[in-house]
């Protein structure tokens, strides 16, 4: 499985002559998207938004984009603002009843809830809840008393109603040959990213991003800024200087990423200074087994969404690389650390001027 998933992305991405016999079924999967989305904007004209105002970040690509770390960084701002937020999601990899809505706890198994929530549990205080119907758990953090949603995912999933949607992309993979599922790695076509609010392209360096249909003021930068390592066990924290004066160069490392792009997890490892780097990538969400670690004391080195599925194993030489999401607003090219902080303001003056929160936030 994993052999065909990469090889689609690799076709997507850098092109192949075979991905044209598939277009027939990309028009096909087309007409469905563009079914459910005319069913969702009629459902707008016609039923109340959701009680508690919800903010979608998603993508249109397969794989993974940065979404998790922006949202834990709106959270963190929420909060300082004095608002209640929670977090809602699919749970992707766990076995959930359509029925059910489960909350992240701190001792919750990423296998029932998900990585993705898991590793959002370890880095915001905040109720979590993941169902596959997601407006399940939309109703269970308003039932928590919480006044603010932030959706990890789901652009796509209609039934659930959203005040703001946040459309974060890859910047070096773009989007790819820009043909939609299966021929291309897009779940909807290129013309929803004028529908979208914002749009962020996470990139690692600052090389010009691609066009889009926003207005420039409505288009972010952002990049994951490295914070720290920190020892799997969660005994130890390092700072970057520390970690790559002790092993940057007399080390090997192995390298491990279950992630939409690893790639961009081991390049981030060499542009922090780390050299030696043995890459062991792994299809997203991968369920690790402690048969993928050698069984010698080889200095480990894994994404914070990694580390929740592998803190049962006994690795006695992991380190895990923490980070934050920093923005840079596209026209002004202005970033500063509380940039992400005046967006999410930004975001709040929105839904005060709609009235979905009358009150005022701080540093407006």
């Amino acid at each position: 499985m994993a052999g065909i998933s990469d090889t689609f992305i690799k076709a997507w991405y850098n092109g192949a002559w075979w991905l044209g016999l598939l277009l027939p079924l990309s028009w096909l999967f087309g007409l469905v998207t563009r079914h459910r989305r005319r069913r969702y904007l009629a459902s707008v004209k016609n039923a109340a938004s959701s009680s508690v105002p919800v903010i979608v970040v998603g993508n249109i690509t397969v794989g993974g984009t940065g979404k998790s770390p922006l949202v834990a960084h709106l959270v963190h701002a929420f909060q300082h603002m004095g608002i209640k937020p929670a977090v809602v999601s699919r749970g992707y990899g766990a076995k959930i009843p359509n029925d059910q809505v489960r909350q992240v706890k701190i001792d919750s198994q990423a296998n029932e809830v998900g990585d993705e929530p898991m590793m959002l549990r370890h880095l915001v205080s905040c109720p979590i809840f993941v169902a596959p119907k997601r407006c399940l758990a939309v109703a269970a953090a308003q039932a928590e008393g919480c006044e603010l949603v932030i959706a990890d995912d789901g652009l796509q999933h209609y039934a659930m109603p959203r005040d703001i949607e946040i459309c974060v992309l890859d910047a070096t993979r773009g989007l790819g040959n820009e043909h939609l599922l299966p021929a291309g790695p897009l779940r909807e076509p290129v013309s929803r990213l004028k529908t979208v609010d914002f749009l962020c392209w996470n990139q690692q360096d600052n090389h010009a991003i691609p066009p889009c249909h926003l207005a420039s003021d409505n288009v972010y930068r952002m990049h994951m800024q490295a914070l720290y390592f920190s020892s799997l066990d969660g005994e130890q924290r390092l700072s970057v200087d520390d970690f790559v004066a002790r092993f940057g160069s007399q080390h090997t490392i192995q390298a491990f990423a279950a992630i939409g792009n690893p790639e961009r997890f081991f390049s981030s490892l060499e542009g922090l200074g780390l050299r030696h780097i043995e890459r062991h990538a792994f299809p997203d969400h991968h369920a690790y087994r402690k048969e993928n670690f050698s069984s010698d004391d080889s200095l480990i080195v894994m994404t914070e969404k990694d580390a929740v599925k592998c803190r049962q194993f006994t690795l006695h030489n992991a380190w895990v690389l923490c980070v934050e999401a920093v923005l840079t607003n596209a026209l002004t090219e202005k970033a500063n650390s509380d940039y992400a902080d005046k967006f999410a303001v930004r975001l709040y003056n929105m839904l005060q001027h709609s009235k979905r929160l009358p009150r005022s936030a701080s540093g407006d």
